[in-house]
């Protein structure tokens, strides 16, 4: 089972290989999320190849890691103009970002009024709009902000009494401290009137938040007069609501000037003295309102208009702006109006949440030995692209099972999950929002599995928030048994009906042979694995009985099974499903063996599941000296390497042989090419299975009592090459014995065997470097920013002596970054000098996202060596450009 699985691995490979996907190239800018600092960029590199024995071989690369660097980056916005009475209070508000990737202390210089005006700054910490109680003033500092974080500021400015005109416009400026020399401006201005002076702050009730469910925010309007002199009439509010704000219907609530009750107001209509209409279409938001008293600034009590929006679930990560407009009239010019203002920005940050399906999938019945395919679809449901990390637990298939999982893309490609984030764990690589892979489970059924309800879970765990995890149920519900079929002298390949077909025990013999006294009959069997799936090992065993109750053979007979090489066997091995092997069955007797027919019953057992089948033969005894060494091996080691070959050596003769009276037996070796050297090992066990610590040094036979007749023994020849052998180079080493005439009045006939072996070497590594410049590069730990180059090597080198075929180097552009250009490769001979670049066969367009795959084919042994190039840019979001 162990060779059918790889070679299952191998052809799934090579199918997924040559079918990996690269994502398309983005615009500049799009679609890029600048990292956070300290965030980990790296990746680790694969290599496949086919090796000596035509498996293939997998071998993983270190992993570089990259680590982030700050970027800093300060705004306030937006400019500010306010009209007042002289010697009233101004609030200005404004929003001050962090647009750096990493936390910073945001400084904050005042805007320089003149001699007669207080000024205040004072952080808004719940965003409405107004300095509220708890909320101290700040002077030359706000503090540490979180990257990518706004925080809302409030100037208060006290005019004095006898202003006048337009003053200002002021700058007022924030500064990073990481970087002194990024700064950012807003302007205010102030202009005075002796008329009615209304102004409108809008603000919301938060600030920011997740939309993993539709969430509602308030909205505020709080308008106020400052001049102390004049009302002001025919107020209208206007605005256009963003349209990722849908409002709330009945929500609208009215508080009038000098009052703390709320009024309701209805959607289209008039309440508490105001008239409001909105438009759930358009988003169009309207307020009415008759008068605004003078000496009311905003502040005090009463004068706002409270309504909900909501932000509906799964909206992108955003910031949403939104301001209204106003106009009023003044009241002692005759009614003439004011000019239409607006009123301050708001701005509401969405936040990036993790959202995920993954479903599971049910197979009603399989066989044993059968490789299952589990398909599961994992969506990436969340308001922004996320990066899963694939795990298993709750394991309750049978204990043998093989698992491989693979991704299937949209688009239908195949490959391999890998640790795509430089954190350790294998996942699934970056999935936009409402992207759906498939995630396919194969399970390897071992033969010995059958029962019911075998289940396995899988776990998909954002790499954003570890806290956050989904899971799939993969589930097998019944797993049926197999099957086994005992022919004779053809195979069911050879002919569908061969003697034997079908269920046994048999009415009358299958086959019946006849032996002379003192030799030798022969049965020829073929065990076929009828199975669909399963690669099984069956027991063999014979009987005199249909029932197996014994196995007593008449005296002077004995019954072995051996395969095609002569090698005594009691089991047949791994069978691939649909195979067979072809078992000689060797009947031997003594010369005073009696004559007659006896009855034989062959059976073939599944060592794993019991199923078997039973064949009935017989052999009638008609009415001897010969050892035979067996059999011939064929092998492959490297230079300085050993290799163990067992082999059997066995009395096919009617007489005692070796053991030092009647005769004597002893072994011995040659080998073919100078400094080659063989050993001879006793299979002191029997299990054919060579153990340097229990297996002694074995020559002549007399040690264990000689071989009595059809008496075999297990023997290993352990062959050592050379550190100097050559590639290619192949040994002979001749297995014989010396055997005595003894007391025999005939002479001996002793047959040798020979086993072969040939030097070969293919070892491929492979290693993985980086650098920032293009020319110095290592495995160590990089410190870089944003919008900075990483340039990768990978060098896959041959240190063995034998050319590497089918090899496939693979690697990703890692999560953060985009390639500049196409990956190529090089090809660098045994010896020679590196060869001109060819690009890669799988790459990304240049500014792209996706899987990078680079086929060389063939390296050279003794130095060879392919190399990898490819170049990217750490990701920097628009808000840098």
């Amino acid at each position: 089972m162990g060779n059918y699985l790889k070679r299952f691995k191998y052809l799934l490979f090579l199918v997924m290989t040559a079918l990996l996907f690269s994502q398309s190239a983005l615009a500049e800018g799009e679609g890029k999320v600048t990292p956070a600092y300290n965030t980990d960029i790296g990746n680790q590199a694969t290599l496949t190849y086919t090796g000596l024995d035509n498996e293939m071989k997998i071998v993983l690369s270190n992993i570089v890691i990259t680590r982030v660097q700050q970027l800093y980056s300060v705004s306030i916005t937006p400019d500010r103009t306010a009209t007042t009475y002289p010697g009233q209070t101004v609030l200005f508000s404004h929003t001050v970002k962090n647009n750096g990737n990493g936390p910073d202390e945001i400084l904050v210089t005042p805007p320089p009024y003149p001699a007669g005006y207080t000024v205040k700054m004072y952080l808004d910490t719940n965003s409405n709009g107004q300095i509220d109680n708890g909320e101290t003033a700040v002077t030359t500092t706000l503090g540490t902000i979180p990257g990518n974080s706004s925080v809302s500021l409030l100037v208060s400015v006290t005019t004095p009494t006898n202003g006048s005109g337009t003053v200002g416009p002021y700058i007022i400026s924030v500064s990073s401290k990481g970087d002194p020399s990024k700064i950012g401006s807003a302007n205010e201005s102030i202009t005075y009137t002796q008329f009615a002076a209304v102004s409108v702050m809008k603000a919301l009730g938060s600030s920011e938040g997740m939309s993993d469910i539709d969430r509602e925010v308030d909205v505020y309007f709080k308008i106020g007069n400052s001049t102390a002199a004049t009302d002001a009439v025919t107020f209208n509010l206007t605005e256009t609501l963003d349209s990722n704000f849908k409002y709330v219907p009945d929500s609208a609530r009215w508080v009038n000037f000098g009052s703390e009750t709320e009024v309701k107001l209805p959607d289209n209509g008039s309440g508490g003295g105001v008239t409001f209409a909105s438009n759930a279409a358009s988003g169009a938001i309207s307020l009415q309102v008759p008068t605004i008293p003078k000496d009311s600034p905003i502040g005090k009590t009463g004068g706002y208009l409270k309504f909900k929006v909501k932000v509906l679930a799964r909206t992108p990560v955003m910031t949403i702006y939104n301001k209204g407009s106003y106009t009023y009239t003044n009241a002692p010019t005759g009614g003439t109006a004011v000019p239409s203002a607006d009123t301050n920005t708001v701005s509401y940050d969405v936040l990036k949440y993790v959202q995920a399906t993954f479903t599971g999938w049910t197979i009603e019945e399989a066989e044993q030995g059968e490789l299952l395919k589990f398909e599961n679809k994992l969506t990436n449901t969340a308001n922004a692209p996320e990066t899963y990390d694939l795990s298993t637990y709750e394991d309750l298939f049978p204990a043998g099972t093989q698992f491989t999982m693979t991704i299937i893309a949209g688009n239908g490609n195949e490959t391999f999950p890998r640790d795509t984030t430089g954190d350790g764990n294998e996942d699934t690589g970056i999935l936009g929002v409402n992207e759906t892979i498939k995630i396919n489970l194969y399970a390897k059924l071992p033969v010995t599995a059958y029962g019911k309800n075998y289940s396995i879970i899988k776990k998909a765990t954002s790499s954003y928030n570890k806290e956050y995890s989904v899971t799939a149920t993969d589930l097998v519900k019944t797993v049926s048994t197999v099957s086994v079929d005992l022919t004779n002298n053809q195979s069911l390949i050879q002919n569908e009906t061969a003697p034997g077909y079908g269920k046994g025990p048999e009415q009358s013999p299958v086959t019946q042979i006849s032996i002379n006294p003192g030799s030798e009959g022969i049965f020829e069997l073929y065990v076929n694995n009828t199975n669909k799936y399963v690669t099984d090992d069956f027991a063999l065993d014979y009987s005199t009985s249909p029932s197996f109750a014994n196995n007593t053979l008449p005296d002077g007979v004995t019954v072995k099974f051996a395969n095609t090489a002569g090698a005594e066997i009691t089991r047949t091995g791994e069978l691939q499903p649909g195979g067979n092997l072809k078992v000689v069955v060797t009947v031997s007797t003594t010369k005073d063996v009696l004559a007659g027919t006896q009855a034989l019953y062959f059976r073939a057992k599944s060592v794993a599941t019991g199923a078997s089948d039973i064949k009935y033969d017989a052999y009638t005894i008609t009415a001897t000296r010969s050892i035979a060494i067996t059999p011939n091996n064929t092998g492959y080691t490297y230079a300085g390497g050993t290799i163990v070959y067992p082999h059997t050596v066995k009395n096919n003769g009617n007489v005692l042989e070796g053991d030092g009276i009647s005769s004597s037996l002893n072994l011995f070796t040659t080998n073919s090419l100078t400094n080659w050297t063989s050993q001879i090992f006793l299979d002191v066990d029997g299990n054919g299975v060579y153990n340097p610590v229990t297996d002694v040094p074995f020559v002549d036979f007399a040690t264990i009592g000689g071989l009595k007749p059809g008496q075999s023994v297990g023997i290993f020849i352990k062959v050592i090459s050379p550190v100097t052998a050559q590639t290619n180079e192949k040994d002979y080493t001749v297995i014989n014995g010396n055997l005595s005439q003894g007391t025999y009045p005939s002479s001996p006939i002793v047959t040798s065997a020979t086993d072969t072996t040939t030097i070969q070497s293919s070892t491929l590594t492979i290693e993985k470097f980086q650098s920032l410049d293009g020319n110095i590069y290592t495995k160590a730990l990089q410190l870089a920013k944003p919008g900075q180059k990483i340039y990768y090597k990978i060098v896959t080198k041959n240190t063995g002596n034998v050319d590497a075929k089918d090899v496939v180097i693979q690697d990703n552009v890692p999560q953060y970054t985009s390639i500049n250009k196409k990956a190529t490769y090089t090809l660098t001979p045994s010896g020679g000098s590196e060869g001109a670049p060819k690009t890669a066969e799988t790459s990304p367009d240049a500014n792209g996202k996706g899987a990078i795959v680079a086929k060389p084919g063939v390296v050279q042994g003794n130095g060879g060596m392919a190399t990898l190039y490819f170049d990217v840019t750490i990701d920097k979001g628009p808000e840098y450009n």
